[in-house]
């Protein structure tokens, strides 16, 4: 396992223990033909940069979100496999850069902001699956692939009318 799954994370961004005279190594001149076309495969998918916000000028630009998120932009080099749960590194280098966008509850499990205190509320992580290009590290034969990666993002308010026991 990666040096970052001691923390508790599904996925580690790329950083200086990156492997990345593993997949040198392994991106011989066929090698780099298979996965370029993978990665064309992955990349006809819109980048959300390429779009403007979603809320544009109209009534949903106005107010505040009741629960606030952390959006970034980062580059993985572990991630766990949504799937099989075998940790994988993500095939992440000059030629072939992939990129995630992920948006964090900024306050996970804490009441939501702006709801009557009738109702019970609670700001929840949502996630989506990504697909990335990935090798088995432990078992190169199999590599590269694919695969589904699970990421934040997004976060939401939950409700719920409190209720009353009648006495």
């Amino acid at each position: 396992m990666p040096p970052c799954a001691l923390s508790g994370k599904n996925f580690c961004i790329l950083t200086d223990d990156y492997p990345s005279d593993f997949v040198e190594k392994m991106m011989d001149e066929e090698m780099k033909v298979k996965i370029k076309i993978m990665y064309e495969e992955l990349q006809t998918v819109g980048d959300p940069e390429l779009f403007e916000s979603h809320l544009g000028d109209g009534p949903a630009a106005r107010g505040q979100f009741a629960c606030e998120t952390e959006a970034n932009v980062m580059r993985p080099g572990w991630v766990q496999d949504a799937i099989s749960g075998d940790w994988m590194v993500v095939i992440n280098n000059d030629l072939f850069p992939q990129k995630i966008r992920t948006e964090s509850c900024k306050n996970p499990n804490k009441p939501c902001s702006f709801i009557e205190s009738f109702y019970e509320s609670v700001c929840q992580q949502r996630f989506s699956l990504h697909r990335l290009i990935a090798v088995h590290p432990w078992n190169p034969e199999r590599s590269p692939v694919v695969a589904l990666f699970k990421f934040p993002a997004g976060c939401s308010c939950r409700v719920a009318p409190i209720t009353q026991n009648s006495g």
